[in-house]
């Protein structure tokens, strides 16, 4: 049984209309790069914590 991905948004027909199918594009990358940007922010201060620094590289521990 083979399974097959759903098109949940129509990128339009033809005539231009693909905005529906942009804005959610563009809310999908948003909402990736502001969960990279605080998981980031959550190890700099859990390192900052544990006295690691946080920086980038290895730690010295």
């Amino acid at each position: 049984m083979s399974v097959l991905a759903q098109q949940i948004i129509d990128a339009g027909g033809g005539k231009g209309e693909g905005g529906l199918a942009f804005v959610a594009f563009t809310l999908m990358c948003l909402l990736t790069v502001g969960a990279l940007f605080f998981m980031d922010r959550i190890r700099r201060r859990r390192g900052e914590r544990d006295g690691r620094g946080g920086g980038p590289g290895p730690s010295p521990g």
